[in-house]
């Protein structure tokens, strides 16, 4: 339960934080209800149907790696950034991914539930990323904001990558609005 009144929020802003949490749905129900009729959520979820997913969490690092056979929370872990990996103390004991079905049962509440899928690095692909994150970087450049939020480099995305996202991206980016009138359509 969210510390705030019902209908307090013009916009909630959430980004890869809710399916972390230990009842995702109890959680949006909750941006749902703090949000004012009218306001919109804006929320990232990682997504299940994603090249991501399938090849590089569960096939290489769950199967190849066999990490699903060691730890009940690998997707967890998994699902951390490669640097972020090395400084963290604590793994995401809950990770959850969706498929559009599922977000569509999530945000029930909502409407004009807008989905669009984002973030295909070539740099997260085993061995060859790391060969192709240093070109990236040599020609792209760095966002000027990687250190900061991520504790490194961060490269600037090719036009290639921008467009795999959306077609088989890790994340969805949602964007959803509370009824006028504040209650379920």
């Amino acid at each position: 339960n969210l510390p705030f009144p019902d209908g307090c929020f013009d916009i909630v802003y959430s980004n890869g934080v809710l399916h972390h949490t230990p009842d995702t749905e109890r959680a949006i129900d909750e941006v749902y209800r703090v949000l004012k009729p009218g306001g919109r959520a804006v929320i990232m979820l990682y997504c299940k149907t994603s090249f991501d997913y399938w090849f590089n969490r569960w096939f290489c690092e769950g199967l190849l790696l066999g990490r699903m056979f060691r730890s009940r929370n690998w997707l967890g872990n998994a699902t951390e950034w490669p640097g972020a990996r090395k400084s963290q103390t604590v793994i995401n004991p809950i990770t959850r991914c969706y498929t559009r079905g599922g977000i569509a049962r999530l945000f029930h509440q909502f409407e004009d539930l807008r989905l669009r899928k984002s973030e295909f690095y070539f740099y997260l692909i085993p061995k060859l990323g790391r060969i192709y994150r240093r070109w990236q970087i040599k020609h792209y450049g760095v966002h000027p904001g990687g250190l900061l939020v991520y504790g490194e480099p961060w490269p600037i995305v090719s036009g290639v990558e921008v467009f795999l996202g959306r077609v088989v991206g890790w994340a969805w980016n949602i964007v959803a609005h509370k009824p006028e009138r504040g209650d379920a359509p």
